[in-house]
């Protein structure tokens, strides 16, 4: 997160992102509400877990990219312990004490398309909610440590959930939630920011397969569900009561 790369920064609270979540109950970070950005570095200076949380440069699709990094950086809303918020731009810079203001609707509207060679700016928005969803979501700490259970287990959603947002981003998920290998296009994965000797690694990657299949099952479709003529005709069947039809999905939807 240091290199300014993209000129459209923003971050999303999570649940409180850009009226993303219309009827979850949740309030959206609305247009012209400002917050204001905190950073806090993992590992924390006391944690006697030093290796690992660092990765290289790394150059994404859509033309994203990150430099060299020693640290992984959990970023908050108002407060080093405040709301844990999720970047939505790798590699653009920020600083604890950045102010963002938040945008309406037509952020998306405009959404360069080079950004993204998988899926529309719509499905970006729809995808990042359903993550924030299913994703971790709290508070961060600065006394964070990784050899604490319960500290590991927030510290390893955080990262888990970013690492969704940013695949999304970056064109790494297509229209089915599927992941889509950048190193076949001669690009970095973004799961590439974890390296083999993470101490969370096990931890991190267990919750990013739960969040993902969470996401994958709101997402699929039915079975017979289709989009040509050739969907198929069903009727309905008076049972008594009402008119009714059981279809038996073959993806168990």
């Amino acid at each position: 997160m240091k290199a300014l790369r993209k000129p459209l920064s923003l971050f999303m609270a999570l649940l409180m992102c850009l009226g993303v979540f219309v009827g979850t109950g949740t309030t959206a970070f609305a247009a012209g509400e400002t917050m204001t950005t905190y950073m806090i570095d993992l590992p924390r200076a006391s944690d006697p877990n030093k290796a690992g949380w660092g990765h290289p440069a790394l150059n994404f699709l859509g033309g994203w990219s990150t430099g060299e990094n020693d640290s992984f950086s959990v970023h908050t809303q108002d407060a080093f312990n405040g709301r844990a918020i999720y970047c939505i731009e790798p590699g653009v810079g920020v600083n604890t004490g950045d102010q963002y203001t938040g945008r309406g609707e037509d952020f998306w509207d405009n959404y360069p398309s080079n950004l993204n060679p998988t899926i529309p700016p719509d499905t970006i928005k729809e995808y990042i909610g359903r993550i924030m969803t299913y994703g971790w979501q709290g508070n961060a700490s600065t006394s964070w440590m990784s050899g604490n259970p319960e500290d590991a287990s927030k510290i390893a959603g955080y990262i888990a959930t970013q690492l969704l947002v940013w695949e999304t981003v970056v064109g790494e998920r297509d229209s089915q939630f599927n992941h889509v290998d950048a190193n076949a296009q001669g690009k970095n994965n973004v799961t590439e920011y974890i390296s083999a000797d993470h101490p969370l690694y096990s931890e991190i990657f267990s919750q990013y397969s739960a969040i993902e299949s969470a996401v994958k099952r709101h997402t699929m479709l039915p079975s017979f569900f289709s989009s040509t003529a050739d969907a198929g005709a069903y009727e309905l069947k008076w049972d008594g009561q009402q008119y009714s039809l059981t279809l038996t999905d073959e993806n168990n939807v």
